[in-house]
């Protein structure tokens, strides 16, 4: 091979695994300080909601008081938007060997360095499994999975600490038969699959690892969710890590929480509240190049298909932006509007509350475009006073029809300079 060839070899390999690097991207997060850390893993199979639903929660709900957390909510997230178990193969049959051609080799290679952390103590890898383990010992569901009965480690009785884990969560089913049980799969026994996983590689490097397996025959995510949290808890519990929740574990407020979708931020010019968002937006503002999408949810992500982009949080496809491109101004930080009768100062990308009027008053510099007002001849909305029952609520952002978009460009060379939404307050 020539130096040539060598070179170009290297820079392939190098693209190839900054590409890899962006495409397997996962989030994590740290809470609290010590050097006993549980490290909870989540959704390292796309097609099992609860198992990172559940982090996820955790992530927003929960704050550690003693003790220390680390929570990857979203390890396969590739997988989460088609519903598949690996989009890319097995993820949680990668921990073995794995060669570095592989879509999620930098993935399992950033998930290992978690695991091996010296602080790291315990690590639970979550799922969703079919059946219900006590009534049927071939099923996954409902179960607390050890690879063997200990390890010399603090923690390592990993049969007894099941075992302990499992009777608290029992205390609190939610129905008869959906009790735990601790499921040992015996791996160094000769369980070849089972030696490819995370839990196993925890096991040789002589870290204690659990699965846990909420049962994909639950009705709804919010009892798996509920069961999670449950086992979250109980290993707190085993490993004196204070904490505290900000709502009570019952099925009526997890529904509430999991339809919390957050916000999206997009190049810090406009931020949709996606919980009451329609299914498509047409004739959106972006870059003709990469533009920048920042979630308040862990589980957010943007998959641009067919000349839209979809925006999906954890499995579902929330909303599609029908892209009109610009270029990006940013020298335009607040919007001097009249709402209702005073004037105020609103930054761009924010949403501002009006009960029945509002106007823009900026400079003849500007053109404002307020999505869902109309006037014959009227190219400009600025200085126009829009009362709230002459916005079409067909061309509102969200479904209940009170939020509307105030786009803003510039008169000099039409580029976008933000937006801030309106949100009609209700009488």
């Amino acid at each position: 091979m020539t130096k040539r060839d060598l070179a170009i070899n290297m820079i392939r390999v190098a693209l190839f695994l900054l590409f890899t690097i962006e495409l397997s991207a996962f989030n994590i997060y740290n809470f609290g300080e010590g050097k006993n850390r549980l490290l909870i893993v989540g959704g390292i199979h796309g097609d099992e909601q609860g198992s990172y639903l559940a982090p996820a929660l955790f992530i927003k709900h929960y704050k550690i008081l003693k003790g220390a957390v680390t929570v990857i909510p979203n390890l396969n997230r590739d997988s989460y938007s088609i519903h598949n178990r690996g989009k890319h193969g097995d993820m949680n049959r990668k921990f073995a060997e794995l060669g570095c051609e592989d879509r999620d080799y930098q993935k399992i290679q950033r998930v290992k360095k978690a695991i091996l952390h010296p602080e790291t103590a315990v690590v639970l890898n979550l799922h969703d499994g079919s059946g219900y383990f006590r009534k049927y010992p071939k099923s996954w569901g409902q179960s607390v999975v050890i690879d063997q009965d200990r390890i010399s480690s603090k923690f390592g009785e990993l049969k007894k600490i099941g075992e302990r884990v499992v009777a608290k969560v029992n205390s609190r089913v939610l129905k008869s038969g959906q009790e735990f049980g601790v499921k040992n799969t015996y791996t160094q026994l000769g369980n070849s699959e089972m030696m490819k996983t995370l839990t196993y590689f925890a096991i040789r490097n002589g870290k204690p690892a659990f699965g846990v397996e909420a049962s994909k025959n639950l009705e709804i995510d919010s009892e798996r969710v509920y069961y999670h949290l449950q086992v979250f808890e109980a290993f707190m519990s085993e490993m004196g890590i204070e904490f505290k929740r900000n709502f009570n574990l019952n099925l009526e407020n997890l529904d509430e929480l999991l339809a919390d979708l957050g916000t999206l931020k997009i190049n810090d010019s406009i931020e949709l509240p996606l919980s009451d968002i329609k299914e498509r937006l047409a004739y959106f503002p972006l870059i003709n190049g990469k533009n920048r999408f920042q979630f308040s949810h862990p589980l957010g992500k943007a998959l641009y298909h067919k000349g839209e982009f979809q925006i999906y949080v954890g499995y579902k496809k929330v909303i599609s932006l029908k892209p009109q491109y610009f270029q990006l101004s940013k020298k335009l930080q607040k919007v001097r509007l009249y709402i209702d009768e005073i004037e105020r100062d609103a930054v761009i990308g924010s949403t501002v509350e009006f009960k029945n009027s509002f106007k823009t008053l900026l400079s003849d510099n500007y053109r404002v475009n307020i999505i869902g007002f109309y006037r014959k001849g009227t190219k400009n909305e600025n200085s126009i006073l829009i009362e709230s029952k002459k916005l079409d609520p067909n061309f509102s952002v969200d479904k209940s029809g009170k939020v509307y978009r105030c786009e803003i460009y510039s008169k000099k060379d039409n580029s976008f300079c933000g937006t801030v939404l309106l949100s009609k307050k209700d009488n």
